[in-house]
């Protein structure tokens, strides 16, 4: 059936990442200048306020002169908004987007053509030196420069790949015969053709990698053209080569005056998730104790990984986007760490199928058909589905694809997060529930029905039969997710059915709804212990202790956990 409710929420992604600034400048207007001040910028546009009586609208051609960022270009008005006397505005930067690496990260230019699906070349100046890097619909497709030092053969011979007398061989038919040195390595039986695109994303990830120490070079990007003097389309996924260099380059004395008393988690922008990053057991490691409750300082006291390498590894993954910083605690995601890591897939027929199927019925499913769950699915079950569908139909999932289907893409993409940020939020849901069911019982019902739901699931709870009371805990949330005590008893009897993971995300919204209970952070402590995230189990045993001295549950948990340190297994129980 086609969609009657249109969400009230919009997906907000911003594509360039925005800096704060603080400056003054003169703003060029009808052959006038007047004073404005800039409150913040990105690679495409910024953000300034003026006096309220200048006449500026929506649409309006400008003039822009910022010394102090170097922006030097027309503009064209996005939006206003009238704050006190002043007139905040909006403009969106004309021409070619130029800048210096001191005003700007090449991880966020990167990333933000990326997903603007740009096709065109990065250039990048310093001195004599000149490098570029080519996208294709967002694509990174292959990197050049006008060093010796970053020529094919160059890097084929300081990597080992090809040794001395086969470059003077190449080196001596290339000067003789002016072909392509590509081309040549392989008509000299120096590399197997099914070697050479390898190389030569070997050749270019290198050329890349040398772009992020450049802290004062300059850059502009260019639209449009022909990538001209390039054999192949080559692989070279932005995400894992912002996470290398970013841990290799990160000025760790700032990040520590910075970073460490913030809350991070993953990204509520599954658009900035499922990002091709090879991952080894370390870092792996780091990202498990990342849950959107605890500071990043924590967690590098916490972790069993070097403190400047957790540090330098959480600061290259928000680069990525992959996290963000949190302004508040929140539960973590029910996704898996190889799920949110993902590897970039070629594009069978079958692919493409369900792209077009899906483009051209996605408006007449209702919100549970899109997301293939029941009327009465849980929030979890929802959460884990828009993950699912999310995942399924993200823009960067594909290498390559055509800009029509890209663009296809990203606006399933959109709406099926619009589905999500309506069926997540209560009273949205109830409202959006109403216009499919005006039958359906209103909120006061819905408590009632919650709590008779509860007391049942109690009693069996009492009665161990855990099973019996989980379906009645999780019936008591389908009509009420709002009394932290639902959530903190689901919670409980999952994990009396073993069913740990679930029951984490269960606690962990009642620890949000209810943090000064003892009890709650005892369960949570204990759950964390069987799954054996032994030094997570005891900051929450900690806390409860703080909160109760004497709390037993807790106190127990601690000889438990002073014993296992000795050896023993996890998987106790409590």
């Amino acid at each position: 059936m086609e969609n009657r409710h249109k969400p009230a929420i919009d997906l907000d992604v911003r594509y360039f990442k925005r800096y704060p600034a603080e400056g003054l400048f003169f703003l060029h207007i009808n052959n006038q200048s007047v004073q404005a001040k800039v409150i913040n910028y990105s690679f495409s546009g910024l953000s300034f306020i003026v006096n309220e009586a200048v006449p500026l609208q929506t649409g309006d051609i400008i003039d822009l002169s910022i010394d102090q960022l170097n922006i030097h270009q027309k503009g064209k008005v996005q939006w206003t908004k009238k704050l006190n006397s002043y007139l905040r505005v909006g403009v969106l930067r004309m021409g070619t987007l130029h800048g210096s690496f001191r005003h700007y990260h090449l991880s966020d230019i990167l990333i933000g053509v990326q997903k603007t699906l740009k096709h065109g070349s990065l250039t990048i100046r310093r001195g004599a030196l000149k490098k570029a890097v080519c996208f294709r619909n967002g694509d990174m497709v292959a990197a050049t420069s006008n060093l010796d030092e970053d020529r094919l053969g160059d890097i084929l011979l300081r990597c080992g790949k090809i040794d001395r007398n086969q470059y003077d061989q190449a080196a001596e038919h290339e000067r003789e015969t002016n072909k392509p040195y590509p081309k040549l390595l392989v008509d000299l039986g120096i590399l197997k053709a099914e070697d050479l695109k390898m190389a030569l994303e070997l050749q270019s990830k290198m050329i890349i990698e040398s772009l992020f120490p450049l802290k004062d070079a300059v850059f502009e990007f260019r639209e449009g053209g022909h990538l001209t003097g390039h054999i192949v389309s080559l692989r070279l996924p932005v995400a894992d080569i912002v996470f290398r260099e970013v841990k290799k380059t990160a000025a760790i004395g700032l990040l520590e005056e910075y970073l460490l008393d913030n809350i991070i988690g993953f990204s509520s922008t599954p658009l900035h998730l499922f990002q091709n990053i090879s991952l080894d057991k370390k870092d792996r490691t780091i990202i498990a104790l990342v849950d959107g409750k605890t500071t990043i300082g924590d967690i590098t006291k916490i972790s069993p990984v070097d403190e400047t390498e957790t540090l330098r590894t959480l600061y290259a993954l928000l680069e990525t986007r992959i996290l963000e910083i949190k302004k508040e605690r929140e539960s973590p995601h029910s996704m898996s760490m190889d799920e949110i890591f993902e590897t970039i897939q070629d594009l069978p027929d079958e692919v493409v199928k369900n792209i077009e199927h899906m483009y051209k019925n996605y408006k007449k499913l209702n919100h549970y058909e899109l997301l293939g769950v029941s009327r009465n699915a849980l929030y979890d079950e929802i959460k884990q589905a828009y993950y699912r569908t999310a995942k399924e139909f993200h823009p960067d999932v594909h290498f390559l694809l055509p800009k029509n289907l890209k663009n296809k893409l990203l606006e399933i993409f959109t709406h099926i997060t619009n589905v999500y940020m309506t069926l997540r939020d209560p009273a949205a849901r109830d409202e959006y529930d109403t216009s499919l069911d005006p039958g359906q019982p209103g909120p006061v019902q819905n408590a009632e029905l919650a709590r008779s739901k509860f007391i049942e699931g109690k009693e069996k709870f009492k009665k161990h039969h855990y099973e019996d009371a989980a379906h009645l805990f999780a019936s008591a949330l389908y009509f009420d997710r709002s009394a932290g005590q639902y959530h903190y008893y689901y919670g409980s009897a999952l994990s009396m059915i073993g069913k740990l993971k679930d029951a984490t995300l269960a606690l962990n919204t009642a620890y949000e709804l209810m943090p000064s209970d003892p009890d709650i952070l005892a369960e949570l402590g204990h759950v964390y212990s069987r799954l054996g995230f032994l030094k997570r189990a005891e900051s929450y045993y900690r806390k409860a202790l703080q909160l109760d001295p004497a709390h037993k549950k807790s106190n127990d948990g601690m000889v438990l956990l002073h014993k296992l340190k000795g050896g023993k297994k996890p998987g106790f129980s409590v």
